[in-house]
């Protein structure tokens, strides 16, 4: 215990010498008891204490208790506060202490709360005390409390014990967390606190989401810290690792750690099946199926972008006759949407539709308003009067097709058959009455499909897609074979008891948006590619080179999820390719979510589900380390 002792009263006197808390050591009676630490006003808080920079750079704060506090200058008390609520605020020569019409100036305080009761920054309590101060004319805000409470303040927002009820992958967490603060001690002591409260560090939130099961893994682990080689371990984790971690080495371009190397984790893992074509138009959904249906053809999207002619627009609706069965006879008098009304009405009962949906409004204004609903933009005037390109023309008309007539399956995939893809089918799409019953059946899928993702609220194209048995599919086959192909996934979630489980991301960039995102980190005139260029043990993407007209620059470890703003490091990436060749657009199709060194808390809550105890998830996830008690490190420093 003497090394403990020693490293405790330095710690004290740090306090004493800023006149931050002007604490002092209390040792209880022989060693016996805990160690305490003593503070202003004889408030003691059990050692070892942690020292949290909860506000850097605050231009004013509302501080509180839930019940009464002290306000100290040093050890001497400045003011009572039975309300509990103060303002503060930088003024010249040090902090105004506001207090309805009550001011106060001073250089620094220790807040101290009445007994039982919690301080308060916002609308947020805390344990333990607050110190305040000054740092470059701006208030530091620092909450010291036991290294055991500052735990029951992190485990609720690192490993949600509502979303992961399981005792032991808790504590595991708690370890986790105790242990990185341990290590980190030091990290920002130029600041004046040992350690953040954000993510940079790990979440800390003070008593608002501690849970009795979050306090239970935390007091059956006191004093409980990962070691390595007779140190602290660096105790990383991530939300989800997607199968696999990743060694601090190849993320973080440090030292490899012996104990922080790749892992497989069975309980983050999913089999994924790839589709791929060789169509990499970069069109949209309405002109892939256009294309499908053969309503158009390659030659005709070389004018996509050229206005509409009164030919191009006849030939496109007499096949569009043909494909319905309702053959438009008269001529097209012009290429106005005005003018094109009377097609639209004969192939899609326009004027019957927006009668149901805006029977209130007149003729003209209705059918606007049932467009508009549909993606079609513009004031009434200028809308129907503008003349349409070919490009405009399929869109719009290919959404009131989709709308309007039974062209897709849906389906959920189950598995790879022998030809194709297997789908339990729900009936075709629009449904009308009763669905029709799900069966199991069979597709192959065309080389050239045209094949898209509905990912996040975003629709794309896509050269390949993966399929793992939990995504919808729409899709449009002919004899057997599927031509166009959508997968509409669900959003991303990370909790495996969820119905809404999917641990899977997507990211898209138009080329436009990812160039100005790059060029905050490189000089780029035009971008031509993005390459993965080397890969952890995990498969995540440890170097990248982002290729331009005029040069390239390679990226590595964790500054690639940052320029790119992912989720994390494990993704593949998918193009999307103009008329030209050039690239329009890149989907980043990932797993995982953080950073996939060491410990994996999903994994953890799925080891634990399978009878897994708190330590065998540490030395899964850290192997090589061991769990000992906090005072028997302290002894051996």
């Amino acid at each position: 215990m003497e090394g403990f002792f020693r490293k405790t009263v330095k710690v004290v006197l740090r306090f004493v010498f800023l006149g931050v808390a002007g604490a002092c050591l209390l040792l209880l009676s022989g060693c016996a008891g805990p160690v305490r630490v003593e503070y202003p006003g004889g408030t003691t808080l059990k050692a070892p204490v942690i020292r949290v920079g909860l506000v850097q750079g605050a231009e004013a704060l509302e501080l509180g208790s839930t019940g009464g506090m002290r306000i100290y200058k040093g050890m001497n008390l400045l003011r009572d506060y039975p309300a509990g609520k103060i303002l503060c605020v930088p003024v010249e020569g040090g902090i105004e202490v506001r207090s309805g019409e009550e001011r106060s100036r001073v250089s620094e305080i220790t807040l101290v709360p009445e007994r039982d009761s919690l301080l308060k920054s916002g609308e947020r309590t805390y344990r333990g005390l607050f110190t305040l101060s000054l740092r470059n004319g701006k208030l530091l805000l620092i909450n010291l409390l036991s290294l055991e409470d500052y735990v029951r303040g992190v485990l609720p927002y690192e490993l949600s014990s509502e979303k992961y009820p399981e005792i032991e992958a808790l504590k595991a967490q708690a370890v986790a967390a105790r242990t990185y603060a341990l290590y980190t001690r030091g990290k920002f002591e130029a600041q004046g606190f040992d350690i953040c409260s954000t993510e940079e560090c790990q979440v800390y939130g003070g008593t608002e989401r501690e849970t009795l099961l979050s306090n239970k893994a935390v007091e059956e682990t006191e004093g409980k810290v990962v070691v390595y080689g007779g140190s602290f371990a660096k105790t990383l984790y991530s939300s989800t690792c997607g199968g696999h971690t990743e060694s601090n080495g190849a993320v973080f371009l440090e030292k490899e750690l012996p104990y922080l190397v790749g892992r497989p984790c069975q309980y983050d893992n999913f089999r994924l099946q790839w589709i791929r074509t060789s169509s990499s138009s970069g069109f949209p959904p309405e002109i892939g199926l256009a294309l499908a249906l053969n309503l158009v053809d390659d030659r005709a999207m070389k004018g996509l972008d050229l206005p509409l002619t009164a030919s191009k627009a006849e030939e496109y609706f007499g096949n569009l006759g043909k494909i319905t069965g309702r053959a438009w006879k008269g001529r097209v008098e012009g290429t106005t949407v005005k003018a094109l009304l009377p097609v639209f009405d004969h192939f899609f009962s326009l004027r019957e539709k927006s009668g149901k949906e805006h029977g209130e409004a007149a003729p003209e204004e209705r059918v606007l308003l049932y467009l508009q609903k549909r993606g079609f933009s513009g004031e009434k005037g200028e809308a129907l009067e503008r003349p349409l390109t070919f490009r405009s023309l399929l869109v719009l008309s290919g959404r009131l097709f989709m709308g309007s007539y039974t062209i897709f399956t849906e389906g959920t995939f189950l598995k790879m058959g022998k030809e194709g893809l297997i789908f339990q089918e729900r009936g075709a799409l629009p449904q009308s009455g009763k669905p029709s019953p799900a069966v199991e059946k069979e597709y192959s899928v065309d080389p050239a499909a045209f094949l898209y993702r509905d990912a996040e609220g975003v629709v794309s194209p896509a050269t390949l897609l993966f399929l793992t048995g939990a995504e919808r599919v729409q899709f449009l086959e002919v004899r057997g074979k599927i031509l166009f192909m959508k997968v509409l996934y669900p959003p991303f979630f990370s909790n495996p008891d969820s119905n809404s489980l999917y641990p899977f991301w997507h990211k898209r960039y138009s080329r436009d948006e990812l160039e100005a995102r790059l060029r905050q980190y490189m000089t780029l005139d035009r971008l031509v590619d993005i390459v993965p260029v080397a890969h952890g043990a995990s498969g995540r993407v440890t170097g990248l080179e982002v290729q331009g007209i005029e040069g390239s620059k390679r990226f590595e470890g964790i500054k690639i999820k940052t320029i790119l703003g992912l989720r994390d490091l494990n993704f593949f990436l998918d193009r999307e390719f103009g008329p030209s060749g050039e690239i329009t657009g890149l989907t980043f199709l990932g797993r995982g979510w953080g950073h996939g060194v060491g410990l994996c808390q999903v994994g953890a809550y799925g080891m634990a589900k399978e009878g897994s105890k708190y330590k065998e998830i540490l030395l899964h996830y850290y192997p090589g380390t061991r769990v000992e008690n906090l005072s028997k490190v302290e002894k051996r420093e």
